[in-house]
């Protein structure tokens, strides 16, 4: 549709606003899809990106329950005995052999040592008393003699106090012996004393730590002898610990004797000992109280 020119010129004084008009479509329709075009090339292939850090690891899942353990299998059938075989035939019996020689008869073993004497036994019953024979006929009378001893029975007395008895040397004393005496009852004195000088002795020394009582054992026991009950050392055990303070040997023809004398030595040394060893004690307690 054309419009007609006006015949005259507009002027610059706008007029009023006409109507609207009507609204378009809102949506234009859709053209057609375009053709797809070529595919370009591949980009190049990008660096390898830095690997990460490992993640922690995931936590330990509890363990399963064990599986239930399966029944035991039957037992296999035991397979049937074999037959026991024929008994072979037993051979017939070889001559005897001549009997060989009788060999040399060996050297005798070495007796072995004697074992322990076993203990006494309980003394016997005293047997009746004999008869006492006839008195015999007296003798002649000697001749008179010094009167420096007097015998009245079976004991002999001195005449006088200042007699003086000497064995084996001149005496000093009433009795005065040069050598051992042998007494097989007590002896009752008032003093006892044992010579000890130095003039009689020779590499004296003090006693050390092998000087002990720890290996004796005193017992108490009856002594046939006196039919009394004493305190003392078996001789023989003494003698394997100190062999010098005991004479004689065991199971001897001499009974052996003890020098207890020698023991005293010994137990002051071991009494020294005891009180060195109390008084450290009481030191050290006294320390132990500040």
């Amino acid at each position: 549709m054309s419009f007609a020119r006006p015949l005259f010129q507009s002027s610059n004084v706008t007029g009023p606003t006409g109507p609207t008009g009507p609204a378009g479509p809102a949506i234009a329709p859709a053209g057609g899809a375009g053709t797809i075009g070529a595919t370009g090339p591949a980009g190049a292939v990008g660096a390898d990106g830095t690997i990460g850090a490992t993640g922690p690891a995931g936590t330990i899942g509890a363990t399963g329950p064990a599986g239930v353990i399966g029944a035991t299998g039957p037992a296999g059938v035991i397979g049937a005995t074999g037959p026991v075989g024929a008994d072979g035939v037993i051979g017939a019996t070889g001559p005897v052999g001549a009997d060989g020689a009788v060999g040399a008869t060996g050297p005798a073993g070495a007796i072995g040592a004697t074992g322990p004497a076993g203990a006494i036994g309980p003394i016997g019953i005293m047997g009746p008393a004999g008869s006492i024979g006839a008195t015999g006929s007296i003798g002649p009378t000697g001749s008179v003699g010094a009167a420096d001893w007097i015998q009245v029975g079976n004991q002999l007395y001195p005449t006088t106090i200042t007699t003086l008895v000497g064995i084996g040397k001149l005496p000093s004393v009433e009795l005065d012996v040069s050598g051992n005496v042998t007494i097989s009852k007590n002896v009752s004195a008032t003093a006892y004393n044992t010579t000890s000088d130095y003039r009689i002795k020779e590499n004296a020394a003090m006693l050390d730590e092998t000087f002990s009582v720890d290996n004796l054992r005193p017992v108490t026991y009856t002594n046939l002898n006196s039919r009394k009950q004493d305190i003392g050392l078996i001789a023989h055990e003494l003698q394997e610990v100190y062999p010098f303070l005991v004479t004689g040997e065991k199971d001897g023809a001499e009974l052996q004797t003890v020098n207890y004398t020698g023991l005293i030595g010994v137990l002051i040394k071991e009494i020294q000992d005891l009180k060195h060893d109390v008084a450290q004690l009481k030191q050290q307690i006294s320390a132990a109280n500040k």
